[in-house]
């Protein structure tokens, strides 16, 4: 426990001594993003499946409704940052099967559903807007 605190102390004092960055420590940085009423934890280079989009494939998308970046975390959010994306690919998901049944009634009813999606690939995560 002690060797874990003092090698964690270390750490500190070097990121604050010698001005390191998150880059430079090979950190990236992150952002929460809503999108489709759920949310996603991103960085620069990820691959998502999100709902589907309305925008062509290759198309860029900026997604504005930014929760958190890094530490700092918005009410509801974070002003001036942004989330570059472009659109790799609009496709339908894995088919989710229903099926519902009535013992002893003769009832069975099956059906299918494939949700609409788009493959979505981060390209920069900005803290302000770049003009």
């Amino acid at each position: 426990m002690k060797l874990l605190l003092t090698v964690a102390k270390s750490y500190v004092y070097c990121k604050t001594r010698f001005n390191l960055n998150r880059e430079s420590l090979g950190e990236k940085m992150f952002a929460v993003i809503k999108t489709g009423s759920k949310q996603y934890k991103v960085t620069t280079g990820d691959v998502l499946k999100v709902e589907k989009l309305a925008a062509d494939e290759g198309s860029e998308v900026i997604f504005d409704q930014v929760l958190a970046l890094d530490e700092k975390i918005g009410k509801p959010f974070v002003k001036g940052a942004s989330v570059k994306a472009t659109v790799l690919k609009q496709a339908k998901d894995a088919k989710v099967i229903i099926f519902k049944k009535k013992r002893r009634h003769n009832y069975r009813r099956k059906n299918g559903h494939r949700q609409q999606i788009t493959l979505v690939k981060i390209l920069d995560v900005c803290a302000k807007d770049k003009e």
